[in-house]
């Protein structure tokens, strides 16, 4: 019996160990493929495995619906962007500095994503905050729109002076503005749509 004791005692840390791990392998992971392509395709089975909590990073999301029959001109239009952005982004922190993975869900990988969202238009843009960490939200579930462009002016205005490296730095600089300028056009161009005599307009989006 002390033997038996003595044994479990000893596997606890091990298991403790091996109860974290996984939320730490998950960024690890996803930042690898990201390397070689991003914005991450996802499906209803990755989106739940990155954005289900405890999370030690950020993920933003673009929910979309792509094809022709959905009639998303949106969609087709704001994906170029996204796409630049992802990239830039990803490719100025190459070693995950900033713990943020970029995904995009398209609807026929994500029907059911859609449906527990309540989701009747797109494109849609989610961010997830960390959980856990010394970066951790209080908010568990996804920002809108506003929360995107909250979180990049924090970025831009907190987090980039910290940056060491210039060239980390100033690609950091092009990218958060990059974000915000892109997300004024998006918002924009989606009130225009429900006034049509709104007459303000950003591009990529007009």
């Amino acid at each position: 019996m002390h033997f038996l004791k003595t044994l479990v005692v000893s596997l606890l840390p091990i298991a403790a160990l091996g109860a974290k791990k996984p939320a730490v392998d998950n960024f690890e992971r996803y930042h690898t493929k990201s390397l070689s392509s991003t914005p991450l395709k996802l499906d209803d089975n990755v989106y739940a495995k990155l954005t289900t909590a405890p999370r030690d990073y950020s993920v933003a999301v673009l929910l979309t619906a792509l094809e022709t029959r959905f009639g998303c001109q949106l969609c087709r239009e704001f994906q170029p962007e996204w796409d630049l952005l992802s990239k830039g982004w990803t490719k100025g922190d190459k070693q995950g500095e900033s713990r943020l993975l970029f995904g995009t869900l398209d609807f026929m990988d994500g029907k059911a994503t859609f449906q527990s969202l309540n989701l009747q238009t797109a494109p849609v843009l989610l961010l997830f905050l960390p959980t856990v960490g010394p970066h951790a939200s209080t908010i568990n579930g996804p920002n809108r729109p506003d929360g995107l462009l909250s979180f990049a002016t924090i970025s831009l205005a907190l987090k980039v002076p910290r940056i060491a490296d210039p060239k980390i730095q100033q690609v950091a600089v092009l990218v958060w503005s990059g974000v915000i300028f892109v997300m004024y056009s998006f918002l924009l161009s989606v009130f225009r749509i429900k006034n049509g005599g709104y007459p303000f307009w950003l591009p990529p989006f007009s």
